[in-house]
């Protein structure tokens, strides 16, 4: 079987539309902002939107006009006083090839220091809910277990620039052991917990994949180091 890089994400559920923070740029090319979605009292999951109005070959990017149609016709938590009172929405599961929602590692330098995270980005939504249960499933297909201790997954997942980005994930099965390499399902908590901020992956299924190999963990970590080297010529820290 051929070795499949970078690692496959997606992200899809439903569940209550908390908050609409978009903004149409002035020459109106452009939407930018953040999408939040309620699954429960205190579980509410915040994506990143960046759409330009026309694709890189020009044409007319239908996930633009769907974000415009969420600013224009959507209502969110803080319009009816109530979230139960919201739009219920869904992000549909598309599949790997193009999906709706997904995980994905940055890399950024600000002209003061480099920073590291794993966001979350969604490209459409709609109101035509087909799920009954609401909550927010990611699954990663091609993940490094670097470490595991008490629950805790260290790992690497690979993006498209063939670069390597480290990601933490929870899972109460004793069975994921260090250097595995994983297909994995679960549910993304976000929001307060003991009156603290929380982003966790909590996985619920994995099995063991032979469609990544070492290798390609290996050259993606080489290309994380020299892009953190790069980037560090320029960082005066």
């Amino acid at each position: 079987m051929s070795i499949r890089s970078p690692s496959q994400i997606l992200i899809y559920g439903a569940g209550y539309l908390n908050r609409i923070a978009l903004k149409l740029n002035d020459e109106a090319d452009s939407i930018r902002g953040k999408i939040s979605i309620r699954t429960s009292n205190n579980n509410i999951v915040t994506f990143s939107v960046f759409q330009n109005k026309l694709t890189g070959n020009g044409k007319e990017n239908p996930a633009f006009k769907s974000m415009q149609t969420v600013m224009n016709e959507y209502k969110d938590s803080t319009m009816v006083g109530s979230f139960t009172d919201a739009d219920v929405v869904e992000i549909k599961d598309s599949g790997f090839k193009f999906p709706n929602a997904k995980l994905y590692g940055s890399i950024k330098y600000d002209g003061e220091k480099i920073t590291e995270s794993i966001m979350k980005s969604v490209n459409f939504i709609t109101r035509k809910v087909t799920l009954e249960k609401f909550r927010i499933v990611f699954k990663i297909y091609g993940l490094h277990v670097v470490s595991v201790k008490n629950g805790i997954i260290k790992g690497e997942i690979i993006d498209y620039n063939k670069i390597a980005h480290k990601i933490t994930l929870s899972c109460n099965d004793d069975k994921i052991k260090d250097k595995d390499i994983l297909n994995v399902v679960g549910v993304i908590n976000e929001g307060l917990r003991d009156g603290l901020p929380i982003c966790e992956y909590q996985i619920v299924k994995f099995s063991e994949t032979n469609e990544y190999k070492k290798e390609d963990f290996d050259l993606a970590r080489e290309n994380y180091k020299k892009t953190i080297e790069e980037l560090a010529q320029d960082c005066p820290f």
